[in-house]
């Protein structure tokens, strides 16, 4: 299993959140992309585990730039944390077929739950 963690954030929310998903969840690969150029070309790649995105944009049209790039996240579970609670900007998370949404004012611990619960049932998937 590998967790991909999409953040341009270098502090604030998005690194309390890498910092618990760290702390909480042992024993599989996380990988950190700051741009979403990078995300992209690291989806490019064939991934040999399953993969669970992690998504935290930084405002609305970087969300946006995400979505454009909806078809490379291969069908992979998507937890993303949105940048406000404006009805538009949650309509436009909910394009990428979400596993579970939440806020960047949040404090993480029902995503890292979330988070748990996947790898959990992946592990066991036959």
């Amino acid at each position: 299993m590998i967790i991909i963690f999409f953040s341009t954030a270098k502090k604030g929310p998005a690194e309390r959140l890498l910092g618990d998903i760290q702390t909480k969840i042992h024993g599989h690969r996380i990988e950190v992309d700051r741009t979403v150029e990078a995300l992209c070309d690291r989806l490019h790649h064939p991934i040999r585990d399953q993969a669970i995105m992690i998504l935290v944009p930084e405002d609305r049209e970087q969300l946006e730039e995400l979505i454009s790039i909806g078809n490379l996240f291969n069908d992979s579970p998507i937890l993303l944390v949105l940048p406000d609670k404006e009805p538009a900007t949650i309509s436009s998370g909910h394009r990428l077929y979400l596993r579970f949404v939440t806020y960047r004012d949040s404090d993480f611990s029902d995503l890292v739950s979330v988070l748990s619960k996947l790898i959990h049932h992946e592990r066991y998937k036959f």
